[in-house]
């Protein structure tokens, strides 16, 4: 009988993330069927799902509060899948609010009916910024935990949960060519959901259009989501002359990577992916008056961009919330572009700090996940 384990996850990123802990597994502990909810690369490593995963696409405390009544139903029925299947392992990867709502649900059943099977959740909760509050629920839910930054395992309580760092897998791509860029081509990444294009993509588009009108031979690149995409679409076809090229497909973004000299850019794993890439560009954050207020109170660092946490020090400037504007993102990244030489030694340099940090001495992110996989267990 072919072995059948279990896998959630939701947006692009988790998706990509979830694949390669999918060839990880099969690697390590042989293949097997798989099953639960996941996206385009999931379907492609062999999930058979028929769950639409852009469902765990939230952002911020209000929506996350508003979707509540339909996540649980969700978790409940995610969870009675499992006891149906009694799969030989459980994954979860990022959306950690589901996640644990999942995950205590999937316990109780699993307690009720006296069989059980791990529970491995990656993307560890982020602490390190939120608070130690947050760690408490992995601790008691999850049987493994698989950490993308090294700093993170020593934060868990070993007895309770095996955390693992398994590295980036930004870190592990080969390093973009940037020597054709061109300082004319300018990218756009206003985010991967769609409640931050409702707060992001309008300050975005008036900065390119700033940045365009003091120099009309400029062009500007948007690299889309495939679930985002027609919605991009339409809202580019009321930019009127603005030449904005919405590009997209699995190599989008690292086209823009690639091709843009400079960029404008939401705050998320893009721009790890940026500064990995060595690309200058400006950052921004934007979330309604309600989530802004409790993130205000709850977030712990001076701001939320990835490579200026790592690092230690501001690699990237930021614009949150009413410094978000058009003009304060152009004139920031009309600064950056009056110094390229400048700009490039110091990126050149933070890339390669970034890429060893991340990297934890494996060649490639499967092979890093798999070791990882084998410190927790190797019975999945």
């Amino acid at each position: 009988m072919t072995r059948t384990r279990y896998i959630i996850a939701g947006e692009s990123s988790g998706d990509a993330l979830a694949a390669s802990l999918m060839r990880a597994t099969d690697r390590l502990a042989g293949p097997a069927g798989w099953q639960g909810m996941g996206g385009p690369q999931m379907q492609a490593a062999g999930l058979v799902s028929g769950h639409d995963y852009t469902q765990l696409s939230l952002i911020g405390f209000g929506e996350a509060l508003a979707a509540l009544p339909r996540l649980l139903r969700l978790a409940g029925q995610l969870a009675e899948e499992v006891m149906a299947l009694r799969p030989s392992a459980v994954f979860t990867v990022d959306s950690k609010a589901f996640s644990m709502r999942f995950a205590k649900i999937l316990r109780k059943k699993m307690y009720k009916s006296g069989w059980s099977c791990p529970i491995i959740h990656m993307v560890a909760p982020t602490v390190w910024a939120w608070g130690s509050w947050r760690k408490r629920g992995f601790e008691q839910l999850f049987d493994g935990l698989l950490c993308l930054f090294p700093f993170e395992p020593e934060l868990f309580d070993s007895a309770a949960v095996k955390a693992c760092f398994v590295g980036h897998p930004a870190a592990f791509t080969h390093p973009v060519d940037r020597s054709k860029a061109s300082d004319k081509l300018i990218a756009l990444f206003p985010g991967s959901r769609g409640a931050e294009l409702d707060y992001i993509l309008e300050d975005m588009l008036g900065a390119a259009e700033r940045l365009w009108q003091a120099d009309q031979e400029r062009r500007f690149m948007l690299p889309a989501v495939p679930h985002l995409a027609d919605r991009l679409a339409a809202r580019l076809a009321r930019a009127e002359i603005l030449p904005v090229q919405l590009v997209t497909g699995p190599d989008a973004a690292r086209r823009a990577f690639t091709e843009a000299g400079s960029g404008l850019l939401a705050s998320g794993t893009a721009s790890l992916q940026a500064a990995l890439a060595g690309m200058p560009v400006i950052t921004c954050y934007k979330v309604g008056a309600v989530n802004y207020r409790l993130m205000r109170w709850l977030f712990h660092l001076p701001d939320p961009i990835l490579p200026n946490i790592l690092l230690g020090r501001v690699l990237y400037p930021f614009f949150g919330q009413s410094d978000q504007t058009s003009r304060n993102l152009a004139a920031a990244l009309e600064a950056v572009l009056a110094d390229p030489q400048g700009q490039a030694a110091t990126l050149n340099q933070a890339a390669a700090e970034l890429r060893a940090l991340l990297t934890g001495g494996h060649v490639d992110f499967d092979a890093s996940l798999q070791a990882g996989l084998a410190e927790i267990r190797a019975d999945l």
